[in-house]
Formats: structure tokens, sequence, C-alpha cells
């Protein structure tokens, strides 16, 4: 199968922009990959999708109670080890493990 024809089996357009088979859009990348033109309709989509849910993801964050904290920061420590610094290049906050 081609990568257009299995673009097309996975994929739906509606209106100029493309979207999975959960209602995502797709990125202009990934249309670009399966030898499709990229519709300006299909950027303004996705970087409009993105927007939002890095928006989501950064007021998720903010509003973390202590126990989610506490997990965070149990499992920081866990994978990077005491005393180092992270950054969630999401958010832009810094972690001392």
């Amino acid at each position: 199968m081609s990568k257009q024809s299995e673009f097309l089996y996975a994929n739906s357009l509606s209106k100029g922009v493309w979207y999975n088979r959960i209602g995502r859009v797709i990125a202009p990348s990934d249309v670009e990959a399966a030898n499709f033109t990229c519709s300006t309709e299909q950027r303004i989509a996705y970087n409009k999708e993105l927007d939002e849910t890095l928006s989501n993801y950064r007021e998720q964050q903010a509003n973390l109670t202590d126990e989610q904290k506490a997990e965070r920061d149990f499992e920081m420590r866990a994978a990077f080890g005491e005393g180092e610094t992270v950054v969630n290049i999401l958010t832009g906050e810094k972690f001392t493990t």
C-alpha cells in the first residue's frame, strides 16, 4: 500500500482540513510526507489546535494538587537522580530533584 493510500485509509478530509480517526488535526508535515499539498486551512487548524492543547496543559500543570506535585517530584528524582535541575520545556518551570 502506498503512503497516499495508507494516509487516505487512516484519515478524513473536511473543509480543506485533514483529521485522524480520533478527530485530531493532522500535522502539516505528515500531510506533506504522504505527498499531499498542505493547505493554508490545514496549517491554521493545526496551529489553533496545538495552541489550545498547550494552553490546556499549562493550565493543568499550574493547578496540580500538592499530592500530584509530590508524585511528579518523586518520579523526577527516580528518573534523573538527586540534585538535578530539570526544565519542563512546555511550561518553562524548573525543578530540582
